[in-house]
């Protein structure tokens, strides 16, 4: 079966969270706004670019993500979704397909020099770069300082992650389920959200709260949970474009399994990974930490608007053509094929899940 039938062949199980998603007000103006901003720091291509990006509603992420935020540093939230596409489209997608990762790490720690000094000009003329700068400068000018270090931790910890993404696809060896887990962790990119949804919302998580271990597991749930999510919404789209870097095609091949049975897996360990996000919410409530209740609440819009996003970008859509996604692993591509000799184990649990 080809890539393309069988990926039309593909049923995404239904999904839902106990906590609903809410759309900003000002939806369409903060995706106004963003579009206007892609257009200034030369992000679209000229038109055609820009039809194509358009009905990826990358400024609707904030919109989705930090309903009640205020205008401004809602658009905060939108423009990073449009940096970190651009992270991995136009910086680590290429850097992969050539086998570049000299070229990848020179490329984070120009981004780096950025971070440490925006008001430098970038080592390189890059439009990715310079649209980071402008974020991070008016980032600098909302956040306190404390959420400035934990924003410029986060977006290393994505940079490690995006290299270790390419270093499989040059190598040509799919990552194990284990191995997975956690690069996916990193370039879902949410840990530099989870700190910015702080920033949207007018809180500040103090920093032992933010380390705290309950508070800490609380955080890598929900980023967890957020990604199988995005993971399973969009695997017929990477079944089509041959991606074997997918939880769902990760699943399936290690369980010797369908990819639908792998998508069902998927499905099954978000159920698990909301429940235990639940539990350990409620166990917070009792403990009284500065700023956790409204954290709590941030995350579960951020859990929960995914799907609302989701479900109206046609970023992810198993027709989109982009011809800028690369494959994870060449040759190969996805056991579309593999029929189940057995019933699949439902027992992964990851290493930092708590």
């Amino acid at each position: 079966m080809t890539p393309r039938r069988a990926a039309a062949a593909l049923v995404v199980p239904p999904l839902s969270f106990p906590f609903p998603a809410r759309l900003h007000p000002d939806a369409d103006a903060l995706e106004q706004r963003t579009l206007d901003w892609m257009r200034q720091h030369r992000l679209t291509e000229g038109a055609e670019d820009e039809d194509f990006r358009r009905p990826q509603k990358l400024g609707r992420v904030g919109a989705w993500l930090c309903p009640d935020g205020s205008f401004e540093r809602t658009l905060l939230v939108s423009h990073l979704a449009v940096c970190t596409t651009l992270m991995d489209d136009r910086v680590t997608d290429p850097a992969a397909r050539a086998g570049d990762l000299a070229g990848l790490a020179g490329d984070w720690l120009a981004f780096d020099r950025v971070l440490t000094d925006p008001r430098a000009e970038p080592q390189f003329d890059g439009v990715a770069q310079r649209a980071v700068r402008d974020l991070w400068l008016r980032l600098r000018e909302v956040a306190t300082p404390g959420q400035i270090a934990r924003l410029h931790q986060a977006f290393l910890v994505s940079f490690l992650g995006l290299t270790a993404d390419a270093a499989h696809v040059a190598a040509g060896r799919p990552p194990t389920y284990e191995e997975y887990r956690f690069i996916r962790h990193a370039t879902s990119t949410f840990s530099i959200f989870v700190v910015l949804l702080e920033v949207g919302n007018g809180f500040e998580l103090p920093l032992p709260v933010a380390q705290d271990p309950d508070v800490a597991a609380l955080t890598i749930l929900a980023i967890q949970t957020f990604a199988t999510a995005h993971e399973i919404v969009t695997c017929p789209r990477d079944v089509r474009l041959g991606d074997a870097c997918n939880l769902a095609v990760i699943l399936a091949r290690e369980n010797d399994t369908t990819v639908q049975e792998g998508m069902e897996l998927a499905a099954a360990e978000l159920r698990r990974l909301t429940e235990r996000f639940l539990v350990l919410a409620d166990r917070l409530r009792t403990r009284n930490l500065t700023a956790v209740q409204q954290y709590t609440a941030a995350l579960k819009d951020m859990i929960a608007g995914v799907l609302g996003w989701l479900a109206e970008t046609e970023k992810y859509a198993p027709s989109n053509p982009d011809p800028i996604i690369a494959p994870c692993v060449r040759p190969g591509g996805v056991p579309a094929d593999v029929r189940s000799r057995g019933t699949p184990a439902d027992t992964h649990h990851h290493p930092s899940q708590p």
